[in-house]
């Protein structure tokens, strides 16, 4: 006789990523794992009817380090409602106050919480204090060590290769973090608001499956030339395997650059919120699913744009085969989504406006086989 489910949804537009299918069906949850095969019967029959289902969603580029760094927000109230079952700290922690991270916030949070470490030992606690990226300034042994300490939850270094932070025309902490990087077998991911090298530069510096993040920023150089066309060092890096994130943050996105790149097929490979407190619930991204729909907004598919939160940051932290999937036995992380039709406004941080008439709406949030959130009146 088949076990009785813990969970069934039934109804939905059913998105596997890693599978490759997005069809109406159902899925169900035994335990804290994806059921090998609906029941009949289940302790709780959830009308997926109008949805969309998809595997939680990952936030691949947030700030997380709440119980030190005011410029950080709580992984659990960011993410579960809306969604997101997976977060990464966009290297909020330097590698002396790592141990404490890992203590307040990856183990004390419901949300599976990874992380990028800066490579300035100040990390990202201070507004006033900017990071120290001076070669001898840089704990190798230090980053080594807490590398091999948390494997796996560790997952990338992080440089914010910004004017105030690398002197101007500086490539020496780029080259340094990549290099880096490559004794430790880690991604790098390059900060490229306002940067202090050129942007067809520091593409050139970064590897395959390094993350060229804020890619349609508009302060100093940008990803286009004079005629507003994406420069042909950027495309290059593309085809050598280096991943673009759309991070937005409250100042990290222009219209502007946005939509000329975009109108070129110039798509992001990841779609971070780059969540502070100066935009969660706040101009100019609210929350993840909100900054999705602007990306249906430029013309996007609703599984294409899915997939840059599921797939694609899964496939970064090789975890396509736990995290992008809802095959039977896998960890039945969950989201449930709703299209909404209803007029929304998307601005950016230089007074620009889009309007919209369709928001991804979260109806339901599963973690770990257990509803951690759900929108009320929802089923």
């Amino acid at each position: 006789m088949m076990a009785m489910n813990d969970i069934k949804i039934s109804n939905a537009m059913v998105l596997d990523p890693l599978a490759g299918t997005f069809q109406k069906g159902e899925v169900a949850v035994e335990g804290q794992v994806m059921a090998a095969e609906p029941s009949k019967e289940a302790r709780l029959c959830i009308d997926g009817t109008d949805c969309i289902v998809t595997p939680g969603l990952i936030d691949i580029h947030l700030h997380l380090f709440s119980y030190v760094s005011a410029g950080s927000v709580k992984a659990d109230l960011a993410c579960l409602p809306y969604g997101v079952t997976t977060a990464v700290d966009a290297g909020t922690s330097g590698a002396p106050s790592y141990p404490l991270f890992h203590e307040t916030e990856v183990r004390r949070s419901v949300t599976r919480v990874m992380a990028y470490l800066n490579i300035a030992s100040a990390g990202l606690l201070s507004s006033v204090c900017t990071e120290d990226t001076k070669p001898e300034h840089i704990e190798r042994e230090l980053i080594q060590n807490l590398f091999r300490q948390y494997r796996g939850e560790l997952v990338a270094l992080k440089l914010r290769n910004s004017l105030g932070i690398v002197e101007k025309g500086n490539e020496t902490p780029l080259r340094m973090m990549t290099e880096l990087g490559e004794q430790l077998g880690v991604p790098a991911v390059a900060h490229m608001t306002d940067p202090a090298i050129s942007c067809e530069k520091a593409a050139k510096i970064l590897r395959p499956g390094d993350v060229f993040c804020h890619m349609y920023q508009a302060e100093g150089d940008t990803i286009l030339d004079e005629n507003g066309k994406v420069k042909q060092g950027i495309l290059e890096a593309r085809r050598r395997g280096v991943l673009f994130d759309a991070c937005n943050g409250n100042a990290n996105f222009s219209f502007r650059v946005a939509e000329a790149a975009i109108k070129q097929g110039f798509l992001p490979d990841l779609i971070g919120s780059d969540l502070t407190p100066m935009s969660f619930h706040r101009p100019h991204v609210y929350d993840l699913p909100r900054l999705l729909s602007k990306y249906l907004m430029f013309g996007m598919s609703v599984r294409d744009v899915l997939e840059r939160v599921t797939l694609a940051p899964a496939r970064f932290l090789k975890m396509e085969r736990s995290l992008a999937t809802l095959a039977p036995g896998t960890p039945a992380d969950i989201a449930i989504f709703r299209m909404e039709e209803k007029p929304v406004a998307f601005t950016d941080r230089y007074g620009e406006v889009r309007y919209y008439d369709k928001a991804l709406v979260p109806q339901m949030t599963i973690k770990n086989g257990a509803i951690v959130w759900a929108q009320t009146g929802f089923n």
